[in-house]
């Protein structure tokens, strides 16, 4: 028998070889892995672990000629099976071998049954009153793939520029989509032609991590990949309306939810004055640096006032009001969450008799802590 390419421990049958084949891909392609890396699975879960000084070295180098663009490839319908069953005619010859190696190892691992378990998309846009619930606070989920196949595969990809007339495409990175995810770990990224991941792990640990992105809110987090994610500090807020006669400064004032990935804390959102009074673009709420928002509404409160004449007296008593109430009305979309999920199933329900999917306890403890990430954020903003 030949020697792996890499250092692998695997509890179930046939991972081993998925992983060797994917290593001997990324080296044959000029890539690399650390030579003291680790891959483990146990029981379907797939880690990366290092021991010992990295010696400045990255975790892993997977070059860009490997990394396999997805958006055109039309995936079986079969909800036991993560398999191609047309569309891949465009990719290259050891992207096909990536894709099947990949595709093996999801077999190997189960993660077909795992999604169905484990993801929220494979179950809660079935219910409308759960859809309803959670797109009220994360508009558009549920709108990208119905099969099982199409949903595991959105959890695995990265948005990548491919080429310089490529376009944004999504593609599935062999190795690296191995790494855990940690709100600090190393970024994806492309440099030089080449997806190069740093070396990031726990203080007393041996696990590698990796962030799906360092800014993403507990809930997006728990409905597009399946977990709680502890890690996260960002929650932006939902849209909402105040009247003007219930508003302080006598003008009604609305926050949009433009974005709902926040980008940094200090992500300031656009403030401005039209004829149907104040718009913002967003919120976003961050327990690490509290004082950042009302800070940053108060002087664009002021700055609204100062250009259009209206009269702001005390911006920094605005804002605290505006941010009380933004964390009363996320409270309310977040609390409308957790009741939609755990409420009985009517007998026109998919669900009725019968336990759901776990998921769901995952998106309804995510929203939860979403729930006092933002009560922290506004209650500790000094």
């Amino acid at each position: 028998m030949n020697a792996s390419a890499v250092a692998i421990a695997a509890s179930t049958p046939g991972v081993a070889e998925h992983i060797d084949r994917l290593a001997e891909l990324v080296l044959a392609a000029g890539g690399s892995v650390h030579p003291r890396a680790r891959f483990v699975e146990q029981d379907g879960e797939l880690s990366v672990h290092l021991d010992g000084d990295p010696a400045d070295l990255p975790l892993l180098v997977v070059p860009e000629s490997l990394l396999v663009p997805v958006d055109g490839i039309d995936w079986d319908p079969d909800p036991d099976r993560i398999a191609v069953r047309s569309g891949d005619a465009g990719l290259s010859e050891v992207q096909r071998s990536a894709l099947e190696a990949m595709l093996g190892l999801y077999e190997a691992t189960g993660k077909p049954v795992w999604a169905q378990r484990s993801l929220p998309g494979c179950s809660l846009p079935q219910d409308p009153v759960a859809l309803a619930a959670v797109t009220e606070v994360q508009p558009g989920f549920g709108s990208r793939g119905s099969s099982v196949a199409e949903v595991f595969i959105d959890s695995r990809v990265f948005h990548h520029q491919l080429g310089a007339d490529g376009g944004s495409q999504r593609v599935l990175m062999p190795l690296v989509d191995l790494v855990d995810h940690h709100r600090s770990g190393a970024p994806l990224r492309v440099v030089d032609g080449a997806m190069t991941i740093g070396v990031v792990r726990a203080a007393a640990g041996t696990a590698c991590w990796v962030t799906y992105g360092p800014r993403r809110s507990p809930l997006s987090m728990a409905l597009h990949f399946g977990f709680v994610d502890a890690s996260a500090v960002h929650a932006p807020s939902v849209g909402f309306t105040v009247d003007a006669a219930d508003s302080p400064l006598g003008v009604a004032i609305a926050v949009e939810g433009r974005r709902l990935r926040p980008r940094s804390g200090f992500d300031p959102p656009h403030i401005d004055l039209d004829a149907e009074g104040i718009r913002l673009s967003h919120l976003t709420f961050d327990v690490e640096h509290p004082g950042r928002l009302p800070a940053i509404v108060a002087l664009g409160l002021a700055g609204v006032g100062r250009r259009s004449g209206l009269a702001v007296p005390e911006p920094d008593a605005a804002a605290r009001w505006l941010l009380d109430e933004a964390a009363r009305r996320n409270a309310a979309a977040l609390d409308g969450i957790v009741a939609a999920l755990d409420a009985p199933r009517g007998s026109d329900d998919p669900l009725e008799g019968s336990a759901p999917p776990r998921s769901w306890a995952v998106v309804s403890e995510a929203a939860r802590v979403q729930r006092s990430l933002i009560t922290a954020a506004v209650s500790t903003d000094s």
